[in-house]
């Protein structure tokens, strides 16, 4: 069964509609736009997702952050050259990567 086409279907695929086909070069700036509009789309977006989103939907990962900083320095400046580290310290690190990665895994 064959549609009929109306007369404005037949201006659109024959291109009389009052305007010429599109050069290659308006063409190419319709690409750049676009592709720039979406380059600035996913900078805004990569932006947001430093600054905001860690403290809205990980807002314990602050304070347990600055923890294990803290004891990471601790670590290095207790160790002169061929003296073990201090197991207080080295669990302490433990500790605070398994929290961080336990609330990284059950927050999604």
């Amino acid at each position: 069964m064959a549609t009929a086409q109306t007369p404005a279907m037949a201006d659109i695929h024959s291109g009389e509609h009052g305007h010429d086909q599109a050069s290659p070069g308006e063409i190419a700036i319709g690409v750049i736009i676009g592709r720039t509009s979406e380059f600035f789309d996913f900078f805004v977006y990569a932006i947001a997702s430093v600054i905001v989103f860690p403290k809205v939907f990980f807002p314990y990962l602050d304070p347990l952050n600055h923890v294990q900083v803290e004891l990471l320095k601790k670590h290095r400046a207790e160790l002169p050259e061929g003296e073990a580290a201090d197991e207080q310290v080295l669990r302490g690190i433990q500790i605070t990567i398994n929290g961080i990665s336990a609330g990284l895994r059950n927050s999604g």
